[in-house]
């Protein structure tokens, strides 16, 4: 199936290319929403303590996709019927930002693809045997152990002095007790003796029932190829991606509670669940994802600086750059006298401005000036590594071409690509 789609759709690539841009644009990779800013589109989580030189951007690293473009068509799928599966995935690489989805014009990929399969299945009822429980009181016996007191034993001439001592405790302690005191406890002999208890517990007692299970299955398979404007064209991404899963509802029959249907099963639900679980898939492998990072800008003795990181703050990346750029050909200016650390922390810090906004190379020509400038700080040179790493994820872009104009002659083609 992919090698039907690389002829058709290359032909459009072609096709659409001539027709030229809709609008222009520089071409960078990263957010677009007016300025073509890299990271204009605002965090929606609390924003953390910040030093007053440290902004937090929000930015969408480059993608695999990234490297060959940001302006994509998305082509109708064959076999979609009434899945919307075209305009879906055109929705989800276009929330990304880092892409415009577009209908006209010139383009950089071309989305295609089919719906091979997109099927819920029959819906069934089991009654499967059951294993149900019952909770009964069950009489138990038990010896328990109880206190008896000895008889007092007769008088005898012997213990006469004991028993008169023992009748002076007894008249002493209801004097006592008259009193509102607490009498003295008297020795009394006591011995053990044992009787039957009846008593009851729950028990749990399992019985014979049935369950109802109502299932349904459902199975959606997706092919996605994905062409880049190169010369040749040709695909640069292609998969299929199958998903199946089955909902289950249980219900009980025989018992002691009563008969208990399943609920419902819905099958469109859980094929569109399906259909969803694709296309995140599709997303998890191509688009970028947000992310957010602290920069830490430099002092430069301007306010200007301090205001630019206020715009970075509020992810105004356009008027930072020109805040900045002012202040930077100012330093340049003859008769400007400035120290060179400040009129480098100014140059570095419009390049971190530049390279989040999406002009990597322009903001790496900045830092690489700035520690021209100031060498030694290790801090500029770990920032420069990271945005190289950025820009070798986003590759080349080849800009969209542009109609000649009549009876112009066509200009040679040289091979080379704009740097970026």
């Amino acid at each position: 199936m992919g090698i039907t789609y690389v002829s058709s759709v290359g032909a459009v690539l072609c096709c659409v290319a001539l027709s030229g841009c809709a609008r222009e644009r520089n071409h960078q990779y990263g957010t677009w929403s007016g300025s073509g800013s890299y990271g204009a589109r605002r965090a929606e989580q609390a924003t953390p303590t910040l030093s007053e030189w440290e902004a937090e951007v929000t930015y969408e690293p480059p993608s695999a996709l990234s490297r060959w473009g940001f302006r994509v068509l998305v082509l109708p799928f064959d076999g979609e019927a009434s899945t919307g599966i075209t305009q879906r995935l055109a929705h989800v690489i276009d929330v990304t930002r880092s892409f415009d989805v577009v209908t006209s014009g010139a383009v950089h990929m071309a989305v295609s693809g089919a719906v091979q399969e997109s099927r819920v299945g029959d819906e069934a009822v089991d009654v499967e045997p059951a294993r149900c429980v019952r909770t009964v009181q069950e009489t138990r016996s038990r010896r328990v152990p109880y206190e008896v007191e000895d008889p007092a034993p007769p008088p005898s001439p012997q213990t006469r002095e004991q028993n008169y001592q023992q009748l002076g405790e007894a008249i002493g302690n209801l004097l006592v007790a008259a009193g509102g005191g607490t009498p003295r406890p008297t020795s009394r002999r006591t011995h053990t003796e044992y009787r039957d208890e009846e008593y009851s517990v729950p028990v749990e007692q399992p019985y014979a029932c049935q369950t109802v299970v109502r299932h349904v299955d459902a199975t959606f398979r997706l092919h996605v190829q994905v062409m880049a404007r190169t010369r040749p064209v040709r695909v640069v991404y292609q998969r299929d991606f199958s998903e199946r899963d089955e909902v289950r509802t249980t219900g009980r029959r025989g018992s002691d509670d009563g008969d208990r249907e399943p609920d419902t099963v819905d099958g469109e639900a859980l094929l569109r669940t399906l259909q969803e679980r694709a296309l995140e898939a599709f997303a998890r492998e191509n688009l970028p994802r947000s992310a957010s990072e602290i920069l830490r800008f430099e002092a430069c003795g301007e306010a200007r600086c301090e205001a630019a990181v206020a715009l970075v703050r509020n992810q105004n990346f356009d008027e930072a750059n020109r805040t900045l750029t002012e202040l930077v050909e100012q330093d340049a200016q003859p008769r400007r006298r400035r120290a060179v650390a400040y009129t480098a922390a100014a140059i570095y810090d419009r390049g971190l401005v530049r390279a989040y906004s999406g002009q990597f190379a322009s903001g790496i020509e900045d830092i690489t000036r700035a520690i021209g400038l100031s060498p030694g700080n290790t801090e500029w040179e770990t920032r420069l590594a990271h945005i190289r790493e950025m820009q070798t994820a986003v590759g080349v872009v080849m800009p969209p071409p542009r109609l000649p104009p009549r009876n112009a002659r066509p200009a040679p083609a040289s091979g080379r690509r704009p740097a970026r």
